[in-house]
């Protein structure tokens, strides 16, 4: 105890404002598509390493190698606690994924990764329980550039900080976890023979629990744990020190104790060409119109002293819309900027990372000239001497869905041009997945760091039916789209495989594009924008889903009114223990000791496990990290 409250005094003297960090166990080390990610995230307060009572919502994410969040789940914490699921949907492909976790508040400390992150193996799906065959593809990893100037600001803090983490290495390390027991683990199960286990610790002891097949078990060289990643953790220490000496522009967002959804009211002129130098308007009315689990809720508030606006909806779950209005004029327009897009930026990963274990990497797809002559359909290839043209470059990125109204929203809220055009009501705030000219950048395909590649635009006629469909269509464009023209599509799907990249070929459909100008006044030609030139096939097709008959419609086309999602908490499925060739024999996220420090789980064995591995985590209330000691 009292090394516990040395560590205390010391985190207290780093900094005077509290911090989280977080951790994940998951229930396995690598993963098949198809296949869930199972986790429970531990999140703690800095000061005392206990569990945390600041924030109540965790964001975990699953971001692809090139650099994309694909999937995002909302948490609930609970005592520091937090659990859930990711499907892994054979669309995503396979390949060296990252899951990451963090609070909002940790946002804050914006330098250095203060968040928790750990890069796992990905498989392609196999068949009846076949897990020695194991594909992965060699892909594309996001490679981060440092300034010169970040380089230096990073190495000055971390010789001034140096002392401090040593003293709080010095402490951490005196804290000794409390180590679970089992009376015994059987080596020659039976197919699905009842197993039952009993774990001895402390009493009232809270942990995760994960029971795996040995057999299909695949080894990493990832070897943190609870301890030495949560309980010994100290990014936060140089991040906070790093942040603190150079602030960021926009202000703290606090804790989140609920649901939140933060922004500012604006106008033209206070519209800088930086989202984080925005000032807002202040004590401005506005009302908040939000349907929640189908009760329509309406309140009324004011903007803060800054221009600023908070709401809390508190506890709720799945995709809510909100409309939000306020007075304007036409003189004097208003408009709201929201704050909610605050993941965390890229990291590249390291050389260990992009060698986690030693797999044979899954032979590339056949090239444009094989799959040519198995398809008559096919146009011939250019051909100039023995120089072939390329004609189709492949991309092994995951298939990305994508909400319509918030991918505008992103755009209005990260772009001034686009702000601009919103508040002034032109259709400049419209949608483009290409390169406009110097003085737009590049919007959607900057969002999600595709390259610079032919793309398609394909505007469909009816449902989206699947990622391994290819859709049928109702206009191709290859050219800009205004807000206006959306009104009727409410999802965008972005594909790179080549049944869809061959199907819109710009042989067969040949390229469509705007004579009008573009914002630098230059005149688009048919080899300015995606450079159609000795091109056959796009790389990219981006599909756009219409509503359904009689389904609600929302588009931003008035400044003063702001159509948005607000995300609650996912909801998650229940783990099945029932299924023949599941890895993950028993999952539970919360088992707890009784009065005597015992606890009894019970599950049944698939249909081929001899023998299984443990992995159980947990956090005591003082701080202390519970580990499984077979």
């Amino acid at each position: 105890m009292r090394k516990l409250l040395l560590l205390i005094i010391l985190m207290l003297t780093l900094t005077a404002r509290a911090n989280e960090k977080v951790y994940l166990h998951l229930d396995q080390t690598a993963y098949f598509l198809g296949e869930k990610i199972w986790f429970c995230a531990y999140v703690n307060d800095t000061r005392t390493n206990a569990p945390t009572t600041l924030s109540r919502v965790l964001y975990v994410e699953l971001v692809a190698p090139e650099g994309e969040v694909v999937e995002r789940r909302v948490c609930k914490i609970e005592q520091g606690r937090a659990s859930g699921c990711i499907e892994l949907r054979e669309s995503l492909l396979s390949g060296l994924f990252e899951i990451r976790a963090y609070t909002r508040y940790m946002m804050n400390w914006r330098y250095g990764e203060n968040y928790y992150w750990r890069v796992i193996p990905i498989f392609n799906a196999v068949t009846e329980g076949h897990y020695e065959v194991r594909n992965i593809l060699k892909r594309d990893y996001f490679k981060a550039k440092k300034s010169k100037r970040e380089r230096k600001m990073r190495e000055a803090s971390e010789r001034e900080t140096s002392e401090r983490i040593s003293q709080l290495k010095v402490a951490a390390d005196n804290i000794k976890p409390l180590t679970l027991t089992v009376d015994s683990v059987p080596t020659d199960l039976q197919p699905n023979q009842t197993v039952r286990l009993c774990f001895h610790g402390e009493p009232n002891t809270t942990f995760s629990l994960s029971i795996a097949d040995a057999e299909s078990h695949i080894p990493t060289n990832h070897n943190g744990n609870i301890t030495s990643d949560l309980t010994r953790n100290h990014h936060w220490a140089f991040s906070e020190h790093l942040s603190n000496r150079y602030p960021a522009p926009d202000y703290v967002a606090r804790p989140e104790q609920g649901i939140t959804l933060r922004g500012k009211i604006i106008t033209k002129d206070q519209l800088a060409e930086e989202k984080a130098q925005v000032k807002g308007v202040p004590s401005w009315p506005f009302t908040v119109e939000a349907d929640i689990d189908g009760e329509t809720i309406l309140t009324t508030d004011t903007t803060d002293s800054t221009g600023m606006f908070q709401i809390q909806f508190g506890d709720m779950s799945g995709t809510n819309h909100v409309l939000l209005y306020c007075p304007s004029t036409q003189k004097d327009a208003r408009a709201f900027l929201l704050d909610k897009w605050f993941s965390p930026w890229h990291r590249a990963y390291t050389e260990e990372e992009k060698h986690l274990l030693d797999i044979p990497h899954q032979e590339p797809q056949k090239d444009i000239d094989t799959l040519s002559s198995m398809d008559k359909n096919l146009p011939e290839l250019d051909v100039k001497g023995k120089k072939r043209y390329r004609t189709w470059t492949e991309l092994k990125r995951s298939a990305l869905r994508i909400n319509l109204l918030e991918e505008l929203e992103w755009q209005m809220d990260n772009y001034s041009e686009m702000a601009w055009g919103y508040l002034k009501q032109k259709d400049a705030c419209g949608l483009t997945f290409g390169v406009w000219g110097a003085s737009f950048g590049v919007y959607v395909k900057d969002h999600y760091l595709f390259p610079e590649l032919p793309m398609r635009q394909v505007m469909l006629d009816g449902p989206y039916l699947g990622d391994t469909v290819v859709p049928t269509h109702k206009a191709i464009t290859d050219w800009y789209i205004p807000a206006s023209e959306l009104l009727s599509y409410k999802e965008v799907v972005v594909r790179t495989d080549w049944p869809i990249c061959e199907e819109y070929n710009y042989g067969r459909y040949p390229p469509r594009i705007s004579n009008q100008k573009t914002p630098n006044e230059t005149t688009l030609t048919t080899t300015g924008m995606f450079n159609f030139k000795n091109e056959k096939y796009p790389s990219i097709v981006i599909c756009y889903v219409p509503y359904a008959e009689g389904e609600q419609r929302h588009i931003n086309i008035i400044p003063h009114n702001r159509h948005t999602f607000v995300h609650g908490y996912s909801v998650f499925p229940k783990f099945n223990e029932k299924q023949p060739y599941r890895r993950t024999l028993y999952w539970n996220p919360s088992v707890t000791t009784d009065a005597n420090g015992d606890a009894t789980v019970e599950f049944q064995n698939n249909a081929t496990c001899r023998e299984i591995v443990i992995s159980a985590e947990g956090i005591m209330a003082d701080g202390r990290p519970v580990l499984f000691g077979l």
